[in-house]
């Protein structure tokens, strides 16, 4: 038998925005299976998740940045960049410092294991997505996040709960 036959039937739409509609989503799925697989390929490679992967870079890159730094750069959630961090700490690939006057402030470094391990990681250590996006031209890519925007608006989610959550982490 041909993989044709083991397909499902194409569906039938009663119009052709229904049609779109579709095709958005399976677009969406698309997306969301390179990111999973773009992730778990990273993991295999280096050990790190995509996202512990592109905090450690951020760290490596900027020595002494903080915590909200981190947050920033990754637009993720405070309370998640420390979870995530600690991980990476623990792997003993980063290093937190207080210095200065004020002991509250903590700085982070890469040690000389987590340098070593960005010199083999997988490229960009931004991950596919990030990527990609940063590939496309000014004007589609505002056209994009515009677009983006009003289907987030439209989704109605009260707490905006998966906007500043690592995308890897995010459970389709």
């Amino acid at each position: 038998m041909t993989e044709a036959a083991h397909a499902p039937p194409a569906p039938e739409y009663a119009n052709g925005r229904d049609a779109r509609v579709m095709d958005a989503v399976r677009h969406f799925r698309v997306v969301v299976r390179a990111i999973q697989a773009h992730s778990s390929w990273v993991e295999r490679q280096c050990g790190l998740s995509a996202a512990q992967l592109w905090a450690l870079s951020e760290v490596a890159t900027q020595p002494g940045m903080s915590v909200s730094d981190v947050s920033r750069r990754l637009s993720i959630k405070p309370a998640t960049a420390s979870n995530l961090l600690d991980k990476i700490e623990r792997k003993g690939l980063l290093r937190r410092e207080r210095e200065g006057r004020d002991q509250r402030v903590v700085q982070l470094y890469a040690t000389e294991a987590g340098l070593r391990l960005l010199g083999t990681a997988p490229q960009p250590p931004q991950g596919a997505l990030v990527h990609a996006l940063a590939r496309l031209q000014d004007d589609r890519l505002g056209a994009l996040a515009e677009h983006l925007a009003e289907l987030v608006d439209q989704l109605e989610l009260s707490d905006g709960s998966s906007t500043h959550t690592p995308l890897n982490a995010i459970d389709p």
